[in-house]
């Protein structure tokens, strides 16, 4: 059933064997499973061992007992393979090649590796690109300019002119329709106030 499934590592796998079969069996299913791990066959037909069998000394540097040796079972290290020019970290099992119809092209750009646009669109793109971070910049230098200035009515005046299409606005305190600097204070008209 798929929720018994267990896995483990393959160190382990003597632990398994032991709570999964019975005790007559496990050493016979065990020299099987290594077996076939000793001796998997690639794409070519190529025999290759996919672990190893590692013995290691253990050395207690604490408690300064002597030094024991532990035997155990773990997937070669470094195993790869390599196929035109293509390497994968363990042992290549099958290759397929596939050819994609022309009109398979756009799946291929939005699925895989291969480009959608034509070397002359690409440049087109990139040259779009460096414009939008050009203008960046010199937004960016327009307003620490503005910035620097102390005078509020002229940090509004220059926004305006920068960011906006020039239209005067009270904020600014141009509202006389005149164009550049003014004086609008001749135009300047009075309501009463309400009671």
């Amino acid at each position: 059933y798929p929720e018994s499934k267990r896995v483990v590592k393959l160190a382990d796998i003597d632990t398994l064997l032991k709570e999964v079969l019975i005790e007559d069996c496990v050493e016979d299913v065990r020299k099987g499973i290594i077996k076939l791990l000793c001796s998997v066959q690639d794409y070519e037909g190529t025999t290759t061992p996919f672990i190893e069998c590692v013995e290691e000394e253990i050395q207690d540097c604490c408690s300064g007992d002597e030094p024991y040796f532990d035997k155990y079972i773990r997937k070669r290290k470094g195993l790869s393979q390599t196929y035109k020019g293509i390497t994968v970290p363990r042992i290549i099992m099958d290759v397929r090649s596939r050819i994609l119809r022309t009109d398979a092209v756009v799946v291929d750009a939005l699925l895989g590796q291969g480009e959608a646009l034509d070397c002359y669109n690409m440049h087109l793109q990139d040259e779009a690109v460096k414009k939008a971070q050009l203008d960046n910049i010199s937004y960016q230098q327009q307003i620490n300019i503005i910035d620097g200035i102390n005078n509020n009515q002229k940090k509004a005046e220059l926004y305006k002119k920068v960011f906006t299409d020039c239209c005067d606005v009270p904020q600014v305190g141009c509202t006389c329709g005149c164009s550049g600097d003014c004086n609008c204070n001749e135009n300047k008209t009075t309501t009463p106030e309400n009671e």
